[in-house]
This record gives C-alpha cells, sequence and structure tokens, in this order.
C-alpha cells in the first residue's frame, strides 16, 4: 500500500510495459491518456470495471493465464445437442513462478496487513488478494482468490460520498466465500519456483548477511539477483568497552564496568582511568582497617608526655623505655632511623601495635634507595 513503491516500478520498467501488461490483464477501458505515472495508483481516466478487475486478478490464481471472463459456458438444445460453444479465450500474461510469488505475497495482505479484519468471517481456506481505498474513502473494493474462487467487492456511492465504515465490503465478501466454500476440503495454493532461487539476503542491502545485520530473510529470488557478496552496509562490530573511559578494558578495569557496544570503526585506544598503582601508592601501609567507623573521640591533654609509637614499627618489651628527646629517633625498619627536624603534633592518634619479635640487625647497602622508602 505504499503508493511510492508503485511509481518507483513504473518508472523501472517503462510506462509503456507497463500500459501494455494492463491490455494482456484484459482491461478495455484504458486510454492513452492513462500512459502517466498514476497509471499503477488507479489514476485512469474511465476507471476499470470490477468484472475487469476479477478477472485480472484471477490470471494470477490461475497461473499466470488469464481467463475471459464470460456469462454461459454453452447452449444445449431439447434433444441435449450443442448450440453454441462458449470456449472462453485464454493467454498466459505472466509466467506461473511470478504469479505464485504475487499470490504468496499477497497471503500477507490477509495475514497482518489491511484486508485482517477478514479473519473474523473466513478462515476455511488461505486467501490472497488486495484492498482498495480511493481518496477519502469514497471507493473501498476487495479482490482475492482462495484455491477455488476469485471474488471482488465494491463498495460505494453513484455520486462519490465519503463512506464512515471501511471494512465493510471485506466482511461482506467473507460471508458470501464462507456459503460458497462450504463442504468444500482445505487447499493450499500451487507454489511453482521454476526460475528462481531460495536464498537468504540482508533485509536492508540485498546482499549476504553477516553477523552485524540486524535482521535478514529468506525468499525465492531470480538468479541475476542475488549479490554473492556479504554485506557491506552493516559493517560494525561487538566490542567489550569499559564503560569509565569509553576504550579498551586493561588488566585492572573493574568486571562491573565493562559492556558490549556495537561499533562501526575500530577501537583503538585503552582506558586510561584504571592503571596499576604506583610504587609509591604501594608502600604506602593501609591503615583504614585500624581505625574506628565512628570519629574518633577529641584527645585530652595528659599531664605527662606519652610515648610516641608508629604504627607497623617493631617493639620489644624486653628493651626499656628512655624518656623521648625533643627530637626523637623512630625505628622505620630494622637497622635504619632517621631524626625528627620537628616535634610531632599533640593532637596525633596512635596505634599500639601487638607484640613483634625483632629480626636479626640489618646492614644497609648502596641498594637500599632503591628498595625502601624512607620518609622526609
Amino acid at each position: 500500500s505504499v503508493n511510492t513503491l508503485a511509481v518507483q516500478t513504473i518508472d523501472m520498467v517503462g510506462i509503456d510495459t507497463a500500459f501494455n501488461y494492463l491490455q494482456n490483464f484484459g482491461f478495455s477501458t484504458l486510454s492513452d491518456t492513462d500512459r502517466v505515472y498514476s497509471l499503477p495508483l488507479g489514476g485512469l481516466t474511465e476507471g476499470v470495471t470490477m468484472l475487469e478487475l476479477t478477472a485480472a486478478y484471477a490470471s494470477l490464481a490461475n497461473q499466470g493465464t488469464y481467463i475471459e471472463p464470460i456469462l454461459y459456458t454453452k447452449v444445449i438444445s431439447m434433444d441435449g445437442s450443442v448450440l453454441i460453444d462458449n470456449v472462453p479465450n485464454t493467454h498466459q500474461v505472466v509466467s506461473a513462478s511470478t504469479a505464485s510469488l504475487l499470490t504468496d505475497m499477497m497471503q500477507d495482505v490477509v495475514k497482518i496487513g489491511t484486508g485482517a479484519s477478514l479473519n473474523s468471517w473466513f478462515t476455511s481456506q488461505p486467501v490472497s488478494g488486495k484492498t482498495g481505498t480511493t481518496n477519502d474513502s469514497k471507493d473501498l473494493s476487495f479482490v482475492a482468490y482462495t484455491p477455488y474462487y476469485t471474488a471482488g467487492i465494491w463498495m460505494g456511492h453513484d455520486q462519490p460520498e465519503t463512506l464512515s465504515a471501511t471494512r465493510n465490503h471485506i466482511n461482506i465478501w467473507g460471508n458470501i466465500m464462507k456459503d460458497v466454500h462450504a463442504g468444500l476440503e482445505r487447499r493450499q495454493f500451487e507454489t511453482t519456483t521454476a526460475g528462481y532461487v531460495y536464498a537468504t539476503v540482508c533485509s536492508t542491502s540485498g546482499m549476504l548477511p553477516t553477523g552485524n545485520c540486524p535482521s535478514s530473510h529468506s525468499d525465492y529470488m531470480r538468479p541475476e539477483h542475488v549479490i554473492e557478496q556479504y554485506c557491506t552496509v552493516h559493517t560494525n562490530s561487538y566490542v567489550t568497552l569499559c564503560s569509565a573511559s569509553n576504550g579498551l578494558p586493561n588488566d585492572y578495569c573493574p568486571a562491573d564496568m565493562l559492556y558490549r557496544a556495537n561499533v562501526s570503526s575500530p577501537v583503538t585506544h585503552v582506558c586510561g582511568v584504571h592503571t596499576a598503582p604506583t610504587e609509591f601508592e604501594q608502600l604506602i601501609p593501609d591503615i583504614s582497617n585500624f581505625w574506628p567507623h565512628t570519629p574518633p573521640p577529641q584527645v585530652q591533654e595528659l599531664e605527662e608526655e606519652p610515648a610516641i609509637q608508629i604504627p607497623f614499627l617493631s617493639q620489644s618489651e624486653d628493651t626499656p623505655q628512655e624518656e623521648p628527646d625533643p627530637t626523637p629517633t623512630i625505628e622505620i625498619l630494622p637497622g635504619r632511623s632517621q631524626e625528627l627536624t620537628e616535634p610531632l603534633p599533640a593532637e596525633e592518634v596512635f596505634i599500639q601495635q601487638p607484640e613483634v619479635i625483632p629480626e636479626p640487625e640489618y646492614v644497609p647497602t648502596e641498594d637500599d634507595q632503591d628498595t625502601f622508602f624512607i620518609p622526609s
């Protein structure tokens, strides 16, 4: 029902070719003024009759063979002799495979398209057909066929008026065909695919689909229309990125910050937010577990200055304690020391460490500067 596609089709095949096809389908009311781009939309000088329109659809139901409509088949006398044998004229309009594919396509009109309301009235046979509506819903038509019969219906006024009920004609078609098909065995449309191949293509490009194509479909196609090349429209690929930098993750990116993304161009930069801890950060002791979860109380002034104790320092209970010196010496590592140039602030809070067995005295070497961190 997309009008632009009908116009594009007639532009591809040519107006004269389309006009000649309509004549082969049995339309006798055409004039030379109908050789215009509105031809496939029903923009005709005189229009068509429902009899000829229904006969044209019947040719698709008959595997592409047009059969001229007749009102009677023969006239027989009282003694049984044939007076008139009214044999209809027939000719091939389109190939059987083309008619079969059109039949398959137009079944969607009833399944999911503008004729879907028919399913409330007629379901005993598969149906293929097309609805038609003029501007302002002044003319409503529905021509469709089953494996047994083709029928067409038109609804409107002699003097065109807008119709408010735009589906009643489909309901009437269904009720009539229900009676016509009463007692008939359910059949399926005959499928003919000679000259076609079954292929799966990308729904957007028509090329061979890849894992990046959002959708694909399989259908019968002419061999010359199958593109033996993988889709070049959907070249995106899925990669894992870090949400903090939208870059490729490194060994330090947290797992809960990684996500999959569909990118159109390769990602080359690596996350620079999550990096390895520096040597300085690795040497700083972590004392977070020693602090209480609630803010520490204010330290009250003591009458006597307490002994200075530094976290993570080894100290033996057997070692006698000396009075603190104004410039005390703090043991940083066994065998190493450094004097403080300023006394520690009075509000500093220190944690008593558990007893640690002293290690043997260590003799410093020239490589110590590269091994230990000495605070200034």
